[in-house]
C-alpha cells in the first residue's frame, strides 16, 4: 500500500480529538477492533458520535507511568467525513485520510496526529456517486408520485404535507437535544478544568505553608523568638516577635528574608517597626508575609 503524505491527508474541525487515559493492564491484549470499541466507549458521552455512526483512530502516546496507557484519539462522523472529502476532491485534492486541526501553539503538525483512513481505491467517492444516483432516482421518484397523486388523490397528497412536517419537527427536536448535550458536554469539561486548576493551586500553596512554617524557627534563632502569627489576607501573614537588641531584630529579618527568596518560595517578605524599650531589655519587632506564587493563581 501506498504510504500516505502529509499533503494527502485533511485536517478538519468537524473531527472531535481528545486524550483518553486506561489502565494498561485493561487494555493488554485487545485486538484492534477491541481497542477501538474501548476507545469509542470512553469518549461518545464527549463526542456525542456512536460507534456505529464514525470512524476513528488513535496513537499511543507517552504515558506518566507503566501502569497507565495514554492515546489519542481523533473521531468524525461518517456523514460528516463523506462530505468533507467531497468538497476536496471537487477542488481536486487527492484525500487518503482525514484527522483533527493540528493545536499550532502546540508545535503540531499532521505528522504527529492520528489519521482516519480513507478508501484510496475510490470506495468512498464510489459511494458518494451511488448516492448521488440513489438521490436522483428517488427525486425522479417522488416527482412521479406527487403527479399521480396531483391527479388521482389530493387527500393522499395533503397527508404526506403533514407526515414531512411532522419529520422536520422530530428532527428540530433531536437538534435541540444534541445541542443541549454538546453544551452540558462543554461545561462539563469545564468543571473539570477548573477542578484541576484548583487541587494544582492547592498544591502549591501547601508547598509555600511547608517552606514557611521550616523558615520561621531557623531564622529565629537564640537571640529572636516568635510572638505571634496572624492571618491578615488569603494569601498574608502578619508576624511579631522578640529580639535581644534591634541589631539581633535584623539579623532575623536577614535570615527569614533568605529562607523565603521568592525564587525558591514565593514569600516575599515586608519589614515592620522595631521598638525597644526606654529602660533596655528585649525589643519588639514586626513584619508582614505576602504569598505570590509568581502568577501561577492568574
Amino acid at each position: 500500500m501506498k504510504k500516505i503524505t502529509p499533503e494527502e491527508v485533511l485536517a478538519t474541525p468537524t473531527c472531535f480529538r481528545q486524550h483518553v487515559n486506561l489502565p494498561s493492564a485493561q487494555v493488554a491484549g485487545l485486538s484492534d477492533d477491541e481497542l477501538a470499541a474501548a476507545l469509542c466507549f470512553e469518549i461518545e458521552p464527549f463526542s456525542g458520535i456512536p460507534r456505529a455512526k464514525g470512524r476513528l483512530a488513535w496513537k499511543r502516546v507517552n504515558a506518566p507511568d507503566a501502569a497507565r496507557a495514554v492515546f489519542d484519539v481523533v473521531q468524525v462522523r461518517t456523514s460528516d467525513l463523506l462530505d468533507e472529502v467531497a468538497r476536496a476532491r471537487k477542488a481536486k485534492r487527492v484525500i487518503r485520510a482525514v484527522t483533527a486541526v493540528p493545536e499550532a501553539a502546540a508545535g503540531e503538525t499532521l505528522e504527529t496526529l492520528p489519521w482516519i483512513a480513507v478508501k484510496a481505491s475510490g470506495g468512498l467517492h464510489v459511494r458518494l456517486s451511488l448516492l448521488a444516483a440513489c438521490a436522483a432516482v428517488l427525486a425522479v421518484l417522488a416527482v412521479g408520485w406527487d403527479y399521480v397523486a396531483l391527479q388521482n388523490d389530493a387527500t393522499r397528497l395533503a397527508r404526506e404535507v403533514a407526515f414531512q412536517r411532522l419529520l422536520q419537527d422530530e428532527r428540530e427536536a433531536l437538534n435541540a437535544k444534541i445541542a443541549a448535550v454538546q453544551r452540558e458536554t462543554s461545561a462539563l469539561r469545564t468543571q473539570r478544568m477548573d477542578a484541576a486548576r484548583a487541587q494544582q493551586n492547592a498544591e502549591v500553596l501547601r508547598a509555600a505553608w511547608r517552606v514557611f512554617l521550616e523558615a520561621v524557627p531557623s531564622a529565629c534563632t537564640d537571640e529572636s523568638v516568635l510572638k505571634n502569627l496572624q492571618a491578615t489576607g488569603a494569601y498574608s501573614v502578619h508576624l511579631t516577635g522578640l529580639a535581644l537588641s534591634a541589631d539581633a531584630a535584623t539579623r532575623t529579618f536577614v535570615r527569614l528574608s533568605e529562607a523565603l527568596k521568592p525564587p525558591k518560595s514565593g514569600w516575599q517578605l515586608t519589614p515592620g517597626a522595631i521598638e525597644a524599650p526606654a529602660n533596655g531589655g528585649t525589643v519588639t519587632f514586626e513584619c508582614d508575609l505576602v504569598f505570590d506564587p509568581e502568577g501561577q493563581f492568574k
